[in-house]
């Protein structure tokens, strides 16, 4: 086989032996031999012997990331954006791997197998020049063996850790950033039904204790995500509301409270109790990562989100609503409107992980130390949509499936939640670029070729 030909041929295995047969004339043999072919012979000098050897070092290491999927080492050009590496500044790209990439920026995200997770891993993997991931899970919930597999065909280096136990870290390397994924997500949860309120406290709250406490020792970076529920039930509650379209929104004849406008609840709306108790850990969470990276010098950014929703979100009737409904519906499975007269008209901003991706970016790569550091994000009101909205929508889209009508209310349910995102859009250059019909339309697609869904999330 010609060399060039070799060269070109990826299902070649090359393997190389040298043999020196000519030590006067000062010549070097180089055999080659590919899977299922015969040796090709051929003389070089000992400079384009080195020359050589280079090139098929380079080959060799380029197939071997090639055929183990290390996507990380091979598809460096889908690489966009560079990130300034905490406590070494834009020249935390120094070093470069055998394959030719960067070892750039090492980042460590928790609850790495889970919906968010694993969709801001894939994320900033093709958002990030020369990133490096890890991600640490410890694989209770369903579905996250789904998701592991997914992170290793990314590139993606997973630990099984489980973050309530500090000897889990100690094996871990330096990362330059965390992003704490990591949560028990429901709002419901820690009552009665819905998992112990001491597992939430261990999962919430306790183990964010030696997320902390590994931050300021490797001196990493903290990203904390955090909820749109730490805010008061009552004030929640309180917010004057009307019926439009078939959905609440903002009645503008009455004065709104602190903290809340048009666009949206803001930093600064109530977090006074209750919050629930799924809030109340997600808002201390908050209080600690703050004092923690002030007492010890790290940067934290938090980010109280909306709806995280998208392709691949293990919904269930608690949390991850969007996912749930559109499945659900798609499969004629039992649908609720539950509370506030049976009408469906409850209504959430619906955020895509690649729009939260896209801020933590922005966030890593702002180096001041003061001011606002809490921010709140979201689909905002122009990605709301109703419940009875939603099912319209999927009515169109996979014909009708009519959901039951349950007049009981629920603890801590509350009619109407969207997100102003615009300090974030005015201290970090961002927005929101994945539109609700965008969002919409990948859940459908994903359902219509996901038929065992709700099996796999644990419906």
């Amino acid at each position: 086989m010609p060399c060039d030909q070799l060269l070109s041929n990826p299902w070649v295995i090359p393997t190389i032996s040298i043999d020196f047969f000519s030590s006067a004339a000062r010549r070097t043999r180089i055999e080659i031999r590919g899977a299922g072919t015969n040796s090709t012979l051929f003389s070089a000098r000992p400079i384009q012997y080195a020359l050589l050897r280079l090139g098929f070092t380079w080959l060799a290491i380029q197939y071997r990331n090639w055929k183990q999927e290390d996507l990380e080492a091979w598809t460096q050009t889908r690489r966009r954006e560079k990130i300034c590496r905490y406590g070494f500044g834009a020249g935390g790209y120094e070093s470069e791997t055998a394959a030719g990439g960067r070892t750039g920026m090492r980042i460590l995200i928790t609850g790495a197998c889970g919906f968010v997770g694993s969709a801001l891993a894939e994320s900033l993997l093709e958002r990030v020049e020369g990133i490096r991931v890890t991600g640490v899970d410890n694989l209770m919930r369903p579905g996250a063996e789904t998701n592991r597999a997914r992170l290793q065909r990314l590139g993606v280096q997973f630990v099984h850790v489980d973050l309530r136990a500090a000897s889990d870290f100690a094996a871990l390397p330096a990362f330059d950033w965390v992003i704490d994924a990591a949560a028990n997500p429901s709002v419901l949860a820690g009552l009665s039904g819905a998992g112990s309120s001491r597992r939430l406290f261990e999962h919430n709250l306790a183990a964010l204790g030696n997320v902390l406490e590994f931050c300021a020792e490797r001196r990493a970076g903290l990203l904390l995500l955090s909820s749109s529920r730490v805010y008061s039930i009552s004030a929640l509650a309180g917010i004057p509301l009307r019926v439009q379209d078939q959905a609440f929104g903002l009645d503008p004849s009455d004065p709104l409270p602190a903290g809340l406008s048009t666009h949206g609840i803001g930093a600064d709306f109530s977090t006074a109790q209750p919050v629930s108790l799924y809030g109340a850990t997600k808002l201390a969470s908050e209080v600690m990562a703050m004092e923690y990276g002030s007492a010890f010098e790290f940067p934290v950014w938090v980010t109280r989100c909306g709806v995280l929703t998208g392709a691949g979100q293990f919904g269930t009737p608690d949390q991850g609503i969007f996912a749930f409904w559109v499945n659900a519906h798609l499969r004629r499975h039992p649908l609720r409107y539950i509370g506030f007269n049976g009408m469906g008209h409850q209504a959430r901003d619906a955020f895509h992980p690649r729009d939260l991706a896209a801020l933590l970016v922005a966030q890593m790569n702002t180096p001041r130390s003061n001011g606002q550091r809490v921010y709140t994000a979201g689909g905002g009101p122009a990605n709301t949509m109703s419940l009875a909205q939603l099912t319209a929508w999927c009515d169109e889209r996979f014909g009708l499936h009519t959901p039951d009508i349950d007049l009981r209310s629920r603890p801590y349910d509350v009619p109407w939640v969207v997100m102003d995102s615009r300090n974030a859009i005015k201290d970090f250059n961002w927005r929101v670029e994945t539109s609700l019909p965008v969002v919409l339309d990948e859940l459908a697609r994903h359902a219509e070729n996901h038929p065992n869904w709700l099996d796999v999330s644990g419906v």
